[in-house]
Parts: structure tokens; sequence; C-alpha cells
């Protein structure tokens, strides 16, 4: 059986839990049409993303400090909508957690008043899925 594009986007995705940086050499190897890798600083790239103004089905968030992670969400905030998947590198269980990811998410949660499924979680790692709010 030929391996579509589907299976090799899924392949890189299971790279992707494993290590980013998999994912960027697997993708340069085999970009399906509908992938755009975006090089450069969240604050410098995300505005020109954010015109396409389409809906965001996943976000994996490796930004490590707040600043960052809050410019994803704040740069983002109108395609970011119940039922996307958000995966994050640093989330809890480090010296200081509350004061990055976790705090410009909770602080997106708070403006945005979405719901938060809860549906995996390890070491630092955590994922979610968005719901309409309560």
């Amino acid at each position: 059986m030929e391996e579509t594009v589907d299976d090799r986007l899924l392949a890189a995705i299971d790279r992707l839990a494993r290590s980013s940086g998999e994912v960027a050499e697997a993708l340069s190897t085999m970009p399906p049409e509908n992938v755009e890798l975006i090089v450069g600083l969240f604050d410098e790239t995300i505005p020109a993303f954010a015109q396409r103004e389409l809906a965001i089905a996943f976000i994996h968030v490796d930004c490590d400090i707040h600043s960052s992670t809050r410019s994803i969400f704040t740069g983002l905030k109108s395609q970011i909508r119940p039922g996307c998947v958000i995966v994050f590198d640093e989330y809890f269980n480090y010296v200081g957690f509350e004061k990055h990811e976790r705090l410009a998410f909770d602080e997106f949660i708070g403006e945005t008043n979405y719901g938060v499924n809860w549906i995996s979680y390890s070491g630092q790692q955590a994922a979610c899925v968005l719901t309409t709010g309560t």
C-alpha cells in the first residue's frame, strides 16, 4: 500500500510528540502541500500568519517563557476556537512554571471564557482540547 500525504503528516505529528526538531527535519523532506514552515520570532511572524484568518486546529506550544507564549495566544486569539488541540512542552512540574506557559494560557482562558478538557500529561508536558465556556 502506497503511503499517502496524510500518512506522512500523521507520522510527522507523531514525531512532534517526541521532538519538535525531528518534525522540522521530517517535513523538510516531504512537506505536504498544506504545510508551511514559518521561521522567525513569534512577535515577527504571528501578525502575518494571523492575517490569513484561518481557524487553528492544532498548536504545539514550545515557548518556555510567558512573553512568547502570550504572543501566540494574543496574536492568534480570533483563530483559536473550541475544538483546537493545544500541546504544551513546559506547562508544569518545574520551579516557576506558574509564571510562564501556564500563566499565559490561564490569561487566554480568562479572556475567552473557553473551557478546557485536559486529555494528556506527562512530566512537564500537557495537552488539552478547548471547549465552549461554561
